[in-house]
């Protein structure tokens, strides 16, 4: 049931992913499916993530189950959105050394891409160094939790980002544009990697009629 959100998240239909999200933890809690919590958890993130809004989601997930790894990239990149730096840098500082082992299950590799998200806002480039590699040995894939449960976009977004910080401006853009085209990677997505081409070129954005990433877009 939880899979049954990550299609309409990457077509950018928000509010169908978010009947699904409230569905597959009904579901999820009447039957007593492990995991159901945490999925949802993370459906609202990325709800949250996209509309530029954490409330939903909240930034206490200290009593969830799971690796706090996790946890705590998505709450470091709630605060750099939120605008507090200071907190959200003290957190990702804790998940360096982590990120640097290389491990590639899903739940953690999922973690690395969020750290990244945030050390690109943040502009903290030990973390983006020790995510290169991890993220280089998946380069051609999407960044996905589990059988699809959650899918945070092609892994060239994020070392679009990692490029973007690390000395490799042309690189960057060369991997932000073939996300865009790749029909594959989801609309919202191709959206958001055209905002991201955005912020390092000028080159300005197309305006998603249904106002995926407005606080990107307007900030």
């Amino acid at each position: 049931m939880a899979a049954r959100f990550t299609l309409p998240f990457l077509r950018g239909d928000l509010p169908q992913a978010s009947q699904a999200a409230a569905t597959a933890l009904g579901r999820g809690m009447e039957t007593g499916i492990p995991g159901a919590i945490v999925a949802h958890s993370g459906h609202l993130f990325c709800l949250g993530w996209v509309i530029g809004d954490f409330s939903g989601f909240g930034h206490n997930t200290d009593g969830l189950p799971g690796p706090p790894f996790v946890w705590t990239a998505a709450r470091a990149l709630a605060l750099a959105i939120a605008g507090y730096h200071e907190a959200g840098r003290d957190l990702l500082a804790t998940l360096t050394d982590d990120i640097a082992l290389g491990r590639t299950d899903s739940l953690h590799f999922l973690g690395v891409a969020i750290a990244v998200e945030a050390a690109f806002i943040l502009e903290q480039q030990d973390v983006l160094v020790a995510a290169s590699d991890v993220l280089a040995r998946q380069a051609d894939d999407h960044v996905v939790l589990g059988l699809g449960v959650i899918d945070l976009g092609p892994v060239r977004r994020y070392l679009a980002l990692v490029h973007a910080r690390t000395g490799g401006h042309d690189l960057a853009v060369r991997e932000l544009r073939e996300v865009m085209q790749d029909g594959r990677s989801g609309l919202l997505w191709q959206f958001r990697a055209a905002l991201d081409l955005q912020t390092l070129t000028g080159v300005k954005a197309p305006q998603a009629a249904n106002g995926l990433w407005s606080w990107m877009a307007h900030g």
